[in-house]
């Protein structure tokens, strides 16, 4: 069980290397960015629809809670070594912290990428899914195995 609750955030940290969010203007994707474009910052190439083929080029920086969660999430895959009670309970509050990010990754992409590209939208691919969705995995295995060593324990 322990293994699997750090597996599941090594894999959420794994997705940081996938397309993460489209730009998206009537259905058609504009630009992709992976978690890893997130956490580090990126250059960007706008297509104009005005005239010739221009470009428009553009930074992205690196987004704290991108930043923030991958680090929450490797951490709480390398407490896969430690066998104790307290490696459980900090795998539980670094997948916490590492949800938590994802959700303000939301808030950060809608207030300061979003508007860079006015007139379109934003698509979140299978990989920001699948990266909340392991780290809840992860979670929810985590409390598993913590509350069975609470069981283990008491008298």
């Amino acid at each position: 069980m322990r293994r699997l609750a750090h597996l599941g955030y090594l894999a959420a940290a794994l997705c940081f290397a996938l397309t993460f969010f489209d730009v998206v203007d009537q259905g058609d994707s504009l630009i992709h960015f992976s978690g890893q474009e997130l956490v580090t910052g990126t250059t960007f190439h706008r297509p104009f629809q005005i005239g010739a083929a221009k470009l428009e080029i553009g930074r992205v920086p690196a987004l704290p809670a991108a930043g923030m969660a991958v680090a929450a999430l490797a951490l709480g895959a390398g407490l896969f070594w430690m066998k104790n009670r307290a490696a459980s309970g900090s795998a539980l509050a670094l997948g916490a912290v590492a949800a938590l990010c994802l959700l303000l990754l939301r808030i950060q992409v809608a207030s300061e990428i979003a508007p860079r590209f006015p007139g379109t939208g934003i698509h979140y691919a299978v990989a920001y899914w699948c990266s909340v969705a392991l780290t809840c995995l992860g979670m929810l295995l985590s409390t598993t195995e913590l509350l069975r060593r609470e069981r283990r324990s008491a008298p």
